[in-house]
């Protein structure tokens, strides 16, 4: 999002002017719709519909709508995730076998979604983790619910590239039966610390070595 302003940039047309104030509106009236808001906060943003008196996005949300600049990009990338899995709504629906749409009612539900940085199909994977669970279990769907499938999501997508590398390392390429054990024995482990949820050992650690390694393999 740019939030550089140009002193000589030019005064808001009679329509943007209009606009905005069909925008500011919006959020005046729908606070408690995180989709409304965020969709009127992104408009507001894009077209930098601010610049007349504010140099700067993060001066506009916080001075007119008290709200921090990471709180403002929350809301915009909430209603951008919702307006994705709406869209997907007929796929989750078949593959979740419900008839109604169930779709997040407030930004925190969302949050999980977008602060992980998951591509559109892995966010539409949980959501229908996150239907059949409430279904199955008898829950609402909560923030909370939702973190729970993004963790089961991401440790299958872990597992599944530990299998592909246990298939695929080292084919065509001279290894001693030490180190490939010795290997061997290192996704072992990783796969443990992944099913008790790295109980013994952070993730950061694990990445810490891995990029280590790299790097002195790298220096001989």
């Amino acid at each position: 999002m740019e939030l550089a302003h140009d002193n000589q940039e030019r005064p808001l047309s009679k329509n943007e002017q209009s606009r905005l104030a069909e925008l500011e509106t919006i959020l005046k009236n729908y606070q408690k719709s995180f989709v409304h808001v965020g969709d009127a906060l992104a408009e507001i943003a894009e077209s930098r519909l601010y610049r007349t008196e504010f140099g700067l996005w993060e001066d506009y949300v916080l001075e007119v709508w008290q709200m921090g600049f990471q709180r403002a990009n929350q809301f915009i990338r909430g209603a951008k995730t919702y307006h994705h899995l709406e869209a997907s709504m007929q796929v989750i629906k078949i593959k979740t076998s419900t008839i109604v749409e169930v779709l997040p009612t407030n930004e925190a539900q969302i949050r999980p979604l977008v602060e992980n940085k998951l591509s559109l199909d892995e966010q539409i994977s949980v959501w229908i983790l996150v239907i059949n669970l409430s279904n199955n279990e008898q829950i609402n769907v909560t923030a909370a619910l939702v973190k729970r499938c993004v963790v089961a999501l991401k440790g299958k997508i872990l597992r599944d590239n530990i299998s592909k590398i246990k298939r695929g390392a080292n084919k065509g390429v001279r290894v001693s039966e030490e180190l490939q054990e010795a290997f061997n024995q290192y996704l072992e482990n990783l796969q443990s610390e992944l099913d008790s949820n790295w109980r013994n050992t952070s993730k950061k650690a694990v990445i810490d070595q891995l990029k280590s390694l790299l790097a002195a393999a790298e220096g001989i």
